[in-house]
């Protein structure tokens, strides 16, 4: 079979499996699946765009199996082509709701904190966007959780490399809706508040923009302390070197006690 053919297959496969069902799918499909992960990235691209969609239509044991191999498409024939990263960071979100946590955090966490460290930045946005829904995922779950803060904070907060310190002020931002506010104050802020020292100014305006709605959330439940040293940060900030930086803390201040006045109208 001709690789445009098989490419073609590869696009299509997922609303076959829709129209056979389940048992017919294990039997027929899933072969066929399976050869085409191994294939040109021509081919392999087809499947990845629609996998989540593919294994929400498959039986649970053989959606399982597939856990595995998902890293496998981290690693495409070229590795210039970007978008096929981009394409598996997208997909990652919607994987989530199909898979238990313990899964979620032995399978799909690791590869989206790979993506996280990924050269290109709109590779990174998508999958810290991917990594949030995970995370959500997988709420209540604290051993998992603090794994992750924990990965977090060593290899992006603490990193000699300022696009990864940068990166942990994009997250923090995306995962404060999504842990609770005892957890997220005890393991994601404190190194939060060490980066707005930080020397490069990209670092420290992501993290002005972090820190804004935590300080201006009424419902964030944070203690005295933590609200004192986040406005003492915030204070910083607002004097910082950089114009972009004191904009940032000034104009995001603004608008969340224009939205606070507006509620309080309602």
């Amino acid at each position: 079979m001709q690789w445009k053919v098989r490419r073609t297959l590869a696009f299509s496969i997922h609303e076959l499996a829709a129209i056979l069902g389940m048992e017919l799918s294990a039997m027929d499909l899933v072969p066929v699946f399976d050869g085409f992960v191994r294939d040109l990235d021509e081919v392999r691209i087809g499947i990845l765009r629609h996998l989540s969609r593919f294994l929400e239509l498959i039986p649970v044991l053989e959606r399982k199996a597939y856990l595995p191999k998902i890293k496998e498409f981290l690693v495409p024939e070229n590795e210039r082509n970007w978008r096929f990263r981009l394409e598996l960071a997208e997909q990652l979100s919607k994987m989530g709701p199909l898979f238990s946590s313990s899964n979620i955090a032995t399978h799909l966490l690791p590869v989206a904190l790979s993506l996280l460290s990924d050269r290109v930045a709109e590779v990174r946005r998508v999958a810290g966007h991917s990594l949030s829904e995970l995370v959500h995922c997988i709420e209540g779950e604290d051993q998992e959780l603090e794994a992750v803060a924990s990965h977090l904070v060593e290899q992006f907060a603490h990193s000699s490399k300022w696009i990864h310190r940068q990166t942990y002020g994009f997250v923090c931002t995306l995962l404060r809706p999504c842990v609770a506010t005892d957890f997220y104050a005890s393991h994601l802020l404190p190194a939060l508040l060490e980066l707005c020292y930080d020397s490069v100014a990209n670092v420290r305006l992501i993290v002005a923009r972090a820190l804004v709605p935590v300080q201006n959330n009424q419902e964030s439940h944070l203690n005295v302390d933590e609200l004192e040293v986040t406005e003492k940060a915030l204070n910083r900030l607002k004097n910082d070197v950089d114009r972009d930086v004191r904009q940032a803390v000034i104009f995001g201040c603004g608008l969340m006690l224009k939205k606070r006045d507006e509620q309080e109208v309602w």
